[in-house]
């Protein structure tokens, strides 16, 4: 039975100690203020990262990990005993990371086999594929029943939201997509977009922070027996009340509580709410 390991990019939020646990490896994104240049999770932590972008005047921006990055990553997890790996990329159209990673496996062919999956979604939608992965390849599923399954419930189950503050950080960064059709009045709402088909598009709005919580605790009142939940935040030091919001309709310990990091925070700015499940 071929042993195969997981690696992702930094995009999906995996917590180091996760990452430790599970073996996986964290390929990260960089992020630059101006002409400082940090490695996500490395050189920046989170808590710092909203911090600086407070204090700073110009909008940071993000940068993929070269080839020679994960190949790195790749090699690793061969030396930890993979015969195969498999590397869960955060969307293909937002970041030319995976770009990076398919480059990599491609330098890698004649010595490691190297699968990528397109998440088609970031942060907490990304990290359920992420979690998900492990846990069949654990159970000593094969590759091509793993890709199967993600490819399942990319195209079924998973859906991936962001409650954001403000449409400034999308707009300027490029980002903003489908979600355009938000802009105007934007200083007045709070944007819901979704993030579960790759791109950035508009769920709905609301007028205030409250409802804004309303509404996930909604989301997730309708949910029957979901396979997995996932909720972060990114800077929101209202984040506890959120949580006294939603336990009115779900056990929070099942629930896998995280940050928005940098990668994600760059374009959506402090504040926002993630959120994702599998049907």
């Amino acid at each position: 039975m071929s042993q195969i390991k997981i690696v992702t990019d930094s995009a999906s939020d995996l917590s180091h100690e996760q990452a430790s646990q599970f073996g996986i490896e964290i390929v990260p994104l960089a992020i630059r203020f101006g002409d400082d240049v940090f490695v996500d999770g490395l050189e920046i932590t989170t808590a710092e990262f909203y911090k600086k972008m407070e204090a700073s005047d110009e909008l940071p921006q993000t940068s993929a990990p070269s080839p020679g990055d994960f190949e790195k990553a790749f090699l690793k997890q061969a030396e930890a005993g993979a015969d195969e790996v498999l590397c869960i990329a955060l969307s293909s159209k937002l970041s030319a990371t995976i770009q990076s990673a398919e480059l990599a496996a491609k330098n890698l062919e004649s010595d490691l086999k190297v699968h990528i999956f397109d998440s088609l979604s970031v942060t907490a939608g990304e990290l359920l594929y992420v979690l998900e992965a492990q846990k069949m390849a654990e159970a000593g599923e094969s590759t091509s029943n793993i890709i199967a399954e993600l490819n399942h419930l990319q195209s079924e189950k998973l859906r991936c939201y962001g409650v954001i503050n403000t449409l400034e950080n999308l707009k300027k960064g490029g980002r903003i997509g489908g979600a355009r059709a938000l802009l105007g009045g934007a200083l007045n709402i709070k944007p819901i977009v979704n993030i579960h088909t790759g791109e950035v598009e508009t769920e709905g709005k609301v007028r205030t922070r409250k409802r804004a919580f309303e509404w996930v605790k909604n989301q997730l009142a309708e949910l029957e027996n979901p396979r997995a939940i996932a909720l972060g935040h990114g800077g929101a030091n209202d984040f506890e009340q959120l949580l006294d919001t939603v336990r009115e309709v779900v056990d929070l310990d099942k629930v896998l509580l995280g940050e928005v990091g940098p990668v994600v925070g760059t374009h959506v700015g402090a504040g926002v709410i993630g959120l994702a499940y599998f049907l």
